[in-house]
């Protein structure tokens, strides 16, 4: 399920839902939770690693008040909520940051990860820059947006 043998089911299940109760987190507490698994099962097999990942992505793109998060192919499309407040620099400056990004007006930022790129990475890339300058591990000004959505809706598998 999270990439945990199933001898250590018990602590499987408390792991998960200690992940997925990243709301709100900032990269030290997405790494505090990596060294305290490695702590106490060795080194993280990659599917952890990516649900770890994962999990801060979503954080990010909820703190930011994105509805959703969608990828095709190559294609990453972010669907804000009609409530979204950025700092329109901040954004111009992403769009002009990257090759392959656009803004429509109907609140969609559309990007093209470019062959041999990580998607996560681009991802966090953009998700941090949409941010500002305070980064995508702000406390702050980004936990004041804690449960303004109740989940970001990701397809897709990254």
């Amino acid at each position: 399920m999270c990439g945990f043998p199933r001898s250590i089911s018990r602590a499987r299940i408390c792991v998960c839902g200690r992940i997925r109760g990243f709301v709100g987190a900032t990269e030290a507490e997405r790494q505090d939770v990596g060294k305290e698994l490695a702590d106490r099962f060795g080194p993280l097999p990659k599917p952890v690693e990516n649900l770890l990942e994962f999990a801060m992505l979503k954080s990010m793109s909820e703190r930011l008040r994105i509805a959703a998060v969608e990828r095709q192919g190559s294609k990453i499309t972010l669907r804000f909520h009609p409530e979204t407040q950025l700092d329109p620099a901040a954004v111009v400056k992403v769009v002009r940051s990257r090759k392959g990004i656009k803004l429509d007006p109907s609140g969609v930022l559309w990007m093209e990860v470019q062959k041999g790129e990580a998607v996560a990475g681009a991802l966090r890339s953009v998700l941090a820059g949409l941010w500002g300058n305070e980064g995508a591990g702000a406390s702050g000004e980004m936990a004041r947006h804690r449960g303004a959505l109740e989940f970001a809706h990701w397809r897709d598998e990254f």
